[in-house]
């Protein structure tokens, strides 16, 4: 069936909305289109971009925690019905949109006129407007965004309940109307900035498999994992299903792509965070030997990369911008932002050691494998961290910082 109407927003909301999307210097057009027409849509396994008037989806199996990106899209129905990593939803209208887990964010920006129902661990909205968005999350975040309503997670779909586990979403934590706004007090965001849908406003959503080839799907029983959530009110709602007919053979199953990488053993390895990654690679045994004495040469190389310039200006860069967020209160949005910082700083920090390395010439499985089985026994996080303190004055203060979060 054809998405339902989005909610109405009044003219000169609407109006200002359709001037935000814009696609590359020109202002849209009222159907929606740039000048010189629409261009040609584009797709991929973890993209959707310039569609109308379209049903797109992604069956179980097809994104293994990928990064997917929704842009530009004009009166479509996404239905994600798999694991992602992170979700971007950018310039889209009249849109119907389903993610499903999220082991990561999901970013709505500069949207109007779209139903969206998500669960994910974080969820930030930015100059979007009238929109109602379902959602399961540790609490919403919106900036500069109007007329935003927030209900509960309100989809039923076949295999949901693995999902959300493999998602790492606890069905019974659920903060859907633990607003953080950025914008309160804000007379230049037009009012309100976001609200509560009424509980008789609630639409329940029920996603089944036909067609010649659903029986190749694992089940075909819609289950909503957070229903727990769902009073008798909601439970009795209307209740709106889609049909959707998976291909004989997928495209894109056979796909896997890695979404970061670790140091295991003193290598850099990829890593998917898939169900079936769950069971990590031993690291070799160590030698039952006496472990050696500091190596006075392996010292100074250590000292030679701790004092290097990359780790400075990234740490020090880091903490200037990203310091004030943990020293913020403790809601669960604030705590949702902190542990998002925690995990991007990681990341950021183990690309820097792999950077510098490389910069000064020095051989990094060698290097890493001597921190593993130096004096101590250094895991990577700790081969990290001793790096990071040697490298910035002050190090104690942000580690205590970061406690706090």
């Amino acid at each position: 069936p054809a998405p339902p109407v989005p909610p109405s927003a009044p003219p000169a909301a609407a109006a200002a909305a359709d001037k935000a999307l814009k696609l590359d210097d020109g202002e849209v057009a009222e159907d929606g289109s740039p000048p010189g027409g629409w261009p040609t849509p584009v797709e991929t396994r973890t993209s959707f971009k310039f569609f109308r008037d379209a049903t797109l989806v992604r069956y179980d199996g097809e994104l293994n925690k990928a990064n997917v990106e929704l842009e530009d899209l004009n009166n479509c129905e996404v239905l994600l019905l798999d694991v992602t990593s992170q979700v971007t939803i950018d310039r889209c209208k009249d849109c119907r949109i389903l993610i499903g887990p999220t082991d990561g964010s999901v970013f709505i920006r500069d949207s109007t006129s779209c139903m969206i129902s998500l669960a994910c661990h974080q969820l930030r909205t930015r100059a979007t407007t009238h929109c109602d968005l379902f959602v399961h999350t540790l609490g919403p975040i919106v900036e500069t965004s109007s007329g935003i309503r927030f209900e509960r997670w309100n989809v039923w779909y076949p295999g949901q309940a693995r999902h959300f586990a493999n998602a790492k979403l606890d069905p019974l934590v659920n903060n859907w109307n633990d607003v953080y706004d950025f914008n309160t007090g804000d007379a230049a965001v037009p009012l309100p900035h976001w609200s509560t849908m009424p509980a008789n406003e609630f639409l329940r959503w029920e996603v089944k498999f036909g067609g010649p080839h659903a029986a190749r799907m694992d089940s075909n029983a819609p289950e909503n994992a957070a229903e727990g959530f769902l009073t008798p009110e909601h439970l009795a709602a209307e209740l709106e299903e889609t049909v959707v007919e998976p291909p004989e053979k997928s495209t894109y199953a056979a796909e896997r792509q890695p979404i970061g990488k670790r140091l295991l053993d003193g290598k850099w390895v990829p890593i998917y965070e898939e169900e079936e990654m769950a069971a990590k690679p031993a690291l070799a045994a160590k030698p039952a030997a006496a472990k050696p004495a500091a190596n006075a040469e392996f010292e100074r190389e250590l000292m030679r990369v701790a004092a290097h310039a990359g780790w400075q200006a990234e740490v020090d860069g880091f903490v200037q911008k990203h310091g004030p967020s943990f020293a913020r209160g403790d809601g669960a949005a604030d705590k949702a932002i902190q542990q998002a910082l925690h995990d991007l700083y990681a990341a950021k920090l183990d690309s820097q050691l792999e950077e510098t390395l490389g910069d000064l010439d020095v051989d990094a499985e060698a290097f890493l494998q001597k921190l593993l089985t130096a004096e101590g026994e250094f895991v990577p996080a700790a081969a990290r961290t001793l790096l990071q303190a040697r490298a910035m004055e002050g190090f104690e203060a942000f580690v205590e910082l970061m406690k706090g979060g």
